[in-house]
């Protein structure tokens, strides 16, 4: 009887490997290691299905050999280990223990019902806008993307007041992006922007769109005459510009004198200035307190417009550079038109001679800061009538007298409070001054 049980259960076995495309003549190690690798590893598993086979499949009496369609898979019960074998839920959140039973692993998978609450949804909008005003644009960026919450309150107009690009290379309609989001005060000096920098009838900006941009610094700016009108096409508002060594054309100058609050125009080396794209800037800003014109190579004619269209407001000028267009009589029609200036700076203008020194001794009750450097047609004895300008408390005169006859001059001024040649360098119009690079005509450009 164990004989035949023995030798039944041999055959089985035999079957069995057959089915599972294995060699009957292998040991059972060799077994083992076959059907281990076949299944993956999980050969316990395996292991509790053979052993419920076996169970229905062997009886003593040798009633194994029931055909498959008879057979049906046996409930689980709560002995059964079938049961313990249980798939869990997904988002069960029970402890799933390791098989060596010494570690314990947390399931934090979060449920589909929603039913955990995000801290941030307790907090008003007011706060959140507190909080993410002390990260920088580029952390700002990446939090827009988190939700459409969080991008509307990243995107608030009091984000992006004040944005520094100076010196960045920036891509083609960027600045469209950084329009849109209501900057006031945007520093681009040296910065290179490629065109198109704002494409006409863009579909991200509405119809008519016009920024909220009051001060806006472009000195030095890898920038296109064309460039410069796209950016001035959407600017109304603009209290202080500075274009230095910036292209320009006639469209430019309309669309500048579209802002008719400005009050600071900084043209220094620019090109293109022609007599009708001045007389459109002049005729429109009449507000206008500081402008600065040197190096643009002026012409007759636009000096000309100069002198009849310069606005009476204008405290600070500087129209240094003109070399021979700027005459006497130019100066005379000027200081007529403004003789409230304050800050005066003419160097390089070879053509000036003892009558400018008269006209301004005459007119100029307010003068503070003279410039007259390189103004070769001067002497020592015109200079000492500037004395006769109490206002008047600094002179540069580079580069006309000799050392000699300068001292004697700097002794003579002195007496009258007047300091001479201690600033080389012309400050009126200029956005940084110094060593303050982080804002531009005081206004804070960085967080």
């Amino acid at each position: 009887m164990l004989a035949s049980k023995r030798t039944r259960a041999k055959e089985r076995d035999n079957l069995t490997r057959i089915s599972e495309g294995l060699d009957e003549n292998d040991c059972p190690n060799v077994v083992k290691r076959k059907r281990l690798s076949r299944d993956g590893g999980v050969l316990g598993e395996n292991k509790v299905v053979l052993e419920e086979l076996e169970k229905i499949n062997t009886d003593d009496d040798g009633s194994g050999n029931e055909s498959s369609e008879s057979y049906k898979e046996p409930m689980p019960t709560e002995d059964s280990p079938l049961k313990e074998k249980s798939i869990q839920p997904v988002n069960s959140k029970e402890h799933l223990t390791t098989p060596d039973n010494k570690y314990a692993i947390s399931s934090f998978i979060q449920e589909k019902n929603g039913t955990e609450n995000c801290h941030f949804d307790k907090l008003s909008d007011e706060l959140l806008l507190i909080i993410f005003f002390k990260l920088q644009k580029v952390q700002l960026c990446k939090l827009a993307l988190v939700c459409k919450r969080w991008r509307r309150i990243a995107y608030d107009d009091s984000m992006w007041s004040r944005i520094d690009l100076g010196h960045k290379g920036l891509h083609p309609r960027n600045l469209e992006h950084v329009l849109k989001r209501g900057v006031r005060v945007l520093r681009l000096a040296g910065a290179a922007i490629p065109s198109p920098v704002i494409k006409p009838k863009s579909s991200y900006l509405i119809p008519n769109f016009v920024s909220k941009l009051e001060y806006l610094d472009l000195t030095m700016a890898q920038i296109s005459a064309e460039g410069v009108a796209d950016i001035m096409r959407v600017c109304r508002n603009l209290k202080k510009l500075s274009l230095e060594n910036c292209p320009l054309n006639l469209e430019t100058c309309e669309q500048i004198g579209h802002n008719t609050d400005l009050e600071v125009l900084n043209l220094t080396s620019t090109t293109g200035i022609k007599f009708n794209g001045l007389e459109a800037i002049l005729a429109c800003c009449t507000k206008l307190f500081a402008l600065n014109l040197s190096w643009t190579a002026m012409d007759q004619e636009t000096l000309q417009t100069l002198s009849v269209t310069i606005c009476k407001s204008v405290k600070d000028l500087n129209i240094s550079g003109c070399r021979k267009n700027l005459t006497d009589e130019h100066v005379k029609k000027i200081l007529e038109k403004c003789p409230g200036l304050i800050q005066l700076d003419m160097s390089d203008c070879t053509s000036l001679t003892h009558k400018t020194l008269d006209n301004i001794v005459k007119n100029m009750k307010h003068l503070k800061d003279l410039g007259l450097s390189r103004c070769y047609n001067m002497s020592s004895s015109n200079f000492k009538s500037l004395t006769n300008i109490k206002s008047l408390k600094n002179l540069q005169i580079h580069g006309v007298l000799h050392d000699s006859v300068l001292n004697t001059l700097i002794v003579d001024l002195k007496k009258a409070n007047i300091v001479v040649n201690n600033c080389p360098f012309s400050t009126i119009g200029r956005p940084t001054v110094g060593c303050h690079k982080t804002s531009i005509w005081g206004e804070r450009v960085r967080e």
